[in-house]
């Protein structure tokens, strides 16, 4: 006898496709194929580091404000409607980014780019829940993730392959296509939910939390502001921590939260919502150092920057379905601490990278740090969303995206400030060693000097100090990646704690 659940949507599997094709999309434009077109952007533009991260930021940040929202426009709106709009407006304002003239002007795009991504991205759990049985739900989601990890790494070697011919704004061509497909299937296979009854927007709820979120990040990111007080810095902390405490007290005492708050006494709820933010926060160093050390260390092209993921991208696709079916069938939590502590571990020998270090030792350390991803990730949302009664779904759903995008824009901006502060140390460091009177110093500059005399070069002096202050910087640079890795590495175990509140627990009946 077949004692297999049976679905709830006829074309489930469709269902699939359809938001995961979506979905696809705007992780490219946040942790994936974008983050490949960074080093080529600083060069066009001529912007650094702690500038650059604000293309990612930008688009995360405004994701994360919007979030909360998707819960009441969904009921407002329908859910099928608000996810066709927001794609629709989303493959336009994407389109938009490639026209971008400026710095600037790309990064108001990227605004308008993450203010629809915020509408239909959370979107993606509610739909499969409602379209698969409870018994398939770990299984699927493990199938969502391969989906993801699959058509994102093909995506990003015809994105990379056609922004070194043509230039970065052909990154983001390729996931128009995506949108397009989702779009039309989503509209013939998407049905609405049972829609809760429409309460009065909570603008006071969305007003205190965009604050406290956007100043929040504005205080990690302050260029050129020393350490320690000031009026720029007691502004923006006091800003912060008066609109969160005003965010919890009006969400606390309204009758139409924009959050409803309660549900973080489900334990397991809360205790991934902890983890949805740190572990995103940690993966921000690989994500955006990585293709800067490949590019401007290493001298790899995007193209061979996209070649090192591949074996990563096809080794988690594998993983991803076999985690989320042992997520059904024992404690998560053997899986899940497994996964935080293979991934400190991975931030930590990817520490140890240097002007050296081979592709396949590269590419073989993303394919470990992969696996640790996979037994992190399906298995922690089956044992969060399985916590929650049905009807709650669709508010988790946002809620846990908006944690996800909150740390990816905080730990993007702390990452950035981090390398930034490292590499003036490094350099600072160096450059003490470095002097006329330094007999070190005399002695490469003679050496370098005679093997330049050669040359038909007008100045073999200038070009040997050339040589040395781009051999510091080098130097510098280096060790500043390492310097993040381990910092990171270090902090990423404090994940384990929230681990320990993972036991999977049936929702009480209502």
């Amino acid at each position: 006898m077949n004692t297999q659940p049976k679905d709830h949507h006829p074309q489930a599997w469709l269902v699939l496709i359809a938001v995961s094709l979506s979905a696809m999309s705007v992780l490219g434009n946040s942790i994936g194929m974008i983050s490949l077109l960074l080093p080529r952007m600083m060069s066009e533009f001529a912007v650094d580091v702690q500038s650059i991260q604000w293309v990612l930021t930008a688009f995360m940040l405004t994701m994360v404000v919007v979030m909360p929202a998707v819960g009441w426009l969904g009921d407002f709106f329908g859910q099928r409607e608000l996810y066709l709009g927001s794609l629709s407006i989303y493959i336009v304002s994407t389109f938009a980014c490639t026209t971008a003239w400026n710095f600037p002007s790309l990064i108001v795009l990227r605004i308008v780019q993450g203010i629809s991504a915020g509408c239909f991205f959370p979107l993606t759990t509610p739909f499969i829940f409602n379209s698969f049985a409870e018994g398939r739900r770990g299984f699927v989601l493990g199938i969502s993730n391969l989906t993801l990890i699959t058509g994102s790494t093909i995506g990003s070697l015809i994105a990379s392959a056609l922004s070194d011919q043509f230039g970065w704004h052909w990154g983001f061509y390729y996931t128009i296509a995506l949108c397009l497909a989702a779009l039309l299937l989503g509209y013939l296979v998407l049905r609405n939910p049972d829609r809760a009854k429409v309460g009065r927007f909570d603008f006071p709820g969305a007003l205190t939390l965009g604050t406290a979120v956007v100043s929040a990040v504005l205080l990690v990111t302050q260029r050129d502001t020393p350490i320690g007080l000031n009026t720029r810095t007691l502004t923006l902390v006091a800003l912060c921590v008066v609109s969160a405490v005003a965010f919890i007290w009006l969400e606390l005492r309204t009758r139409f939260p924009l959050v409803d708050l309660g549900i973080y006494r489900y334990a397991a709820f809360a205790a991934g919502s902890a983890l949805g933010f740190i572990v995103p926060a940690a993966t921000t160093a690989i994500t955006l150092l990585l293709p800067i050390f490949l590019q401007r260390i290493l001298g790899y092209s995007i193209f061979q920057s996209a070649i090192l993921r591949v074996p990563s991208g096809m080794t988690t696709a594998v993983i991803g379905p076999f985690t989320g079916w042992l997520s059904d069938r024992m404690d998560p939590r053997f899986l899940i601490g497994f996964g935080v502590v293979g991934f400190a571990g991975m931030l930590l020998v990817l520490s140890d990278l240097n002007t050296h270090s081979s592709a396949a030792t590269i590419a073989g350390f993303l394919v470990l740090v992969g696996i640790a991803s996979m037994c992190i990730w399906s298995p922690l949302t089956n044992t969060m969303f399985s916590a929650l009664p049905s009807e709650s779904v669709r508010l988790g759903a946002g809620l846990q995206a908006l944690m996800r995008q909150l740390g990816r824009s905080v730990g993007g901006a702390l990452i950035a400030v981090m390398f930034s502060h490292c590499s003036s140390l490094r350099i600072a460091r160096l450059v003490g060693t470095v002097s006329a009177s330094s007999a070190i110093f005399t002695h490469y500059l003679d050496t370098i000097s005679r093997s330049l005399l050669a040359s038909t070069h007008p100045k073999p002096d200038t070009l040997a100090v050339e040589l040395i202050q781009r051999s510091i910087w080098q130097e510098a640079t280096v060790a500043a990646f390492s310097d993040c890795y381990r910092i990171t590495a270090t902090v990423f175990l404090t994940a384990l704690i929230p681990v320990i509140f993972l036991k999977r627990k049936q929702p009480p009946t209502e």
